[in-house]
């Protein structure tokens, strides 16, 4: 879809518009699907990872405390097109190429150079107009790859991320279980022989500390 369309006017009754002459009045607009198709590759869906969630005052989260696990396809195979009139899309782009490719002769892959004659040479336009396609081609297999590699790049962060996050759970179940499954005797045992010493501390220590540091001791 191209980013402008050229439509035809109303008048006010909602009618086409034509000039003094009848002629059609035509006037250039913003393409509502192109508009569709770029806020689509611009939808975000952000997920709660472990990073330490943060919002904004407005209550939208800070993008650096959350993962955005969006994923478009318009990314990887774009869309529009572009000052040629070609798509940019590779899917699209592919399909004119093919389109192209049929009109050559099914014999020696040749194209008529001259309506009127049915001349089939290597000089025609049309050869010209592959080549354009076919770098095009390149450039947007190219864009897919830069997209697949940064794909790549989250997917080895995720699993650095879930391998963090599964450490860090066992770790606070073994903290939890530490504290759960303590054994009472023993614990008591351990506080009273604790309280005895301090005890024990103080009692020796009014025979070398002055009576108020012990006061404030206890």
């Amino acid at each position: 879809s191209p980013e402008k369309i050229t439509v035809q006017e109303k008048d006010e009754n909602g009618d086409p518009k034509v000039d003094g002459e009848g002629n059609p009045v035509y006037k250039t607009i913003d393409n509502p699907d192109y508009k569709k198709l770029k806020d689509m590759m611009g939808e975000t869906t952000y997920v709660d990872i472990g990073l330490g969630m943060q919002e904004n005052p407005d209550g939208t989260p800070i993008k650096s405390t959350v993962y955005n696990s969006a994923l478009s396809g318009l990314e990887f195979l774009d869309f529009g097109v572009d000052e040629d009139g070609d798509p940019k899309n590779v899917i699209s782009l592919m399909q004119k190429i093919g389109d192209h490719l049929m009109k050559a002769s099914d014999m020696d892959g040749q194209w008529v150079q001259d309506p009127e004659t049915k001349e089939w040479t290597n000089n025609s336009e049309a050869y010209k107009v592959l080549n354009r396609l076919c770098g095009k081609l390149e450039k947007a297999i190219n864009k897919m790859d830069v997209e697949y590699d940064e794909l790549d790049t989250k997917a080895a962060f995720l699993d650095g991320n879930s391998t963090r996050l599964t450490a860090d759970v066992k770790a606070l179940n073994e903290q939890i279980l530490g504290i759960e499954e303590i054994d009472p005797v023993a614990a008591i045992t351990s506080l009273s022989w604790a309280q005895y010493c301090y005890n024990a501390g103080l009692k020796i220590g009014t025979s070398i500390l002055s009576q108020s540091l012990i006061d404030y001791m206890n």
